[in-house]
């Protein structure tokens, strides 16, 4: 059974992966996949804190890479790396509660920052994800609580 931050992780890419002209890759090296709009989602922190000692309350910190061609871009470059990020954060907005994985209370951005075009010409942002969700107490892949 896979860990519940490798299940969340895997949640996002179905989700981000299912949008037009869109990748969504787990945890793999940056530009491994040759594609118009990528992103790559990695899992870099999570905090947590008991509950009555029946269940974790957690905030699974995720960055998203997103990486895009500039020679896409048909006019300035950072407004289409804008345009690119917008088509991802409506799609987290659309059920930001509503990811198949049992004990995901919510998912919410908590910022970005755009990077300029590197030596491949291609342009990046850091996308900030925090995932609030909970597990058992005694199994960290499981929740059987309801909300």
């Amino acid at each position: 059974m896979a860990s519940k931050r490798t299940t969340i992780l895997g949640a996002l890419a179905t989700r981000f992966g299912a949008v037009s002209g869109w990748t969504a890759v787990v945890r793999d090296a940056l530009d491994s996949v040759n594609a118009q709009k990528v992103i790559y989602l990695y899992d870099r922190d999570e905090s947590a804190r008991t509950d009555a000692h029946v269940w974790y309350d957690c905030e699974l910190d995720v960055l998203g890479v997103i990486r895009v061609r500039a020679e896409d871009a048909s006019g300035n470059v950072f407004d289409y790396v804008d345009d690119c990020l917008v088509e991802l954060q409506q799609v987290l907005h659309t059920a930001p509660t509503e990811y198949g994985v049992s004990g995901v209370m919510l998912v919410v951005q908590r910022g970005h920052q755009k990077q300029p075009p590197d030596e491949r010409n291609m342009v990046g942002v850091e996308w900030r994800l925090r995932v609030d969700y909970r597990h058992d107490y005694k199994d960290p892949e499981t929740w059987t609580g309801a909300f």
